[in-house]
């Protein structure tokens, strides 16, 4: 199963990081600009699910954010990235929400994350827990978590935790819908046989008691014969 995973925000959030610890369990502390996008792939396997991610990490300078839509498009799972120590990357998190939304008017499966990252900064946090969970609520987003793209454990954990909630609420109900639809139709082909059965038993009983009614008739006629 393939599945298209965007991470969107302010310039120097830490989004290009929170890939590079996923992908290849590393971290640097220079900052490189991401210019337009850029893209990786990790396989990876979950409640017995083998998934192919393909992981889109998009600029977040104001002159950019146009071409972003090109790559919002078809996306399943969109993470909203802030900086706990920038008040104004947090504000701007309903701007990239209504983005993504907008690029996939027609999805039926896109699920959000809100990130709040940089944790490990937490004497100079300004935007508090409570904050980015009222966003959540607010907007219905199916996962918020403050980590820090220094620790690998972490990502990780976000990663694993969003994509068992993509499956749960795109995957396990349409396999348990199809079973269902399948266990519906196999009640009607039975429902079908049954009827069937009770044809073939009554049409049975019905030549029956003609084959029984000419026999009567015909020693009848013979006894009044003799």
């Amino acid at each position: 199963m393939k599945l298209k995973v965007i991470l969107v925000g302010n310039s120097e959030v830490g989004k290009t990081s929170i890939i590079t610890q996923y992908t290849n369990q590393s971290f640097s502390e220079d900052y490189i600009t991401t210019i337009s996008s850029d893209k990786s792939f990790k396989k990876i396997e979950i409640n017995n699910k083998q998934m192919q991610l393909e992981i889109w990490d998009t600029a977040g300078q104001e002159q950019f954010r146009s071409i972003n839509t090109i790559f919002m498009k078809n996306t399943n799972i969109a993470i909203l990235v802030y900086d706990v120590t920038n008040s104004k990357s947090f504000e701007e998190l309903i701007n990239w929400y209504n983005q993504v939304n907008d690029c996939n008017q027609n999805s039926s499966d896109l699920i959000f994350a809100v990130v709040g990252n940089k944790s490990d900064l937490y004497e100079n946090q300004i935007v508090n827990k409570e904050e980015g969970e009222s966003f959540c609520n607010k907007y219905k987003i199916d996962l918020f978590q403050e980590t820090s793209a220094k620790d690998f454990e972490c990502i990780n954990k976000l990663f694993n935790d969003i994509l068992l909630i993509y499956i749960n609420k795109n995957i396990n109900p349409k396999k348990e819908i199809e079973n269902n639809n399948k266990n519906n139709e196999n009640e009607g082909i039975d429902k079908k046989n049954e009827k069937n059965v009770n044809e073939n038993d009554n049409n049975d009983r019905t030549q029956s008691i003609s084959i029984d009614k000419k026999s009567f008739l015909k020693e009848n006629t013979n006894s009044c014969a003799c």
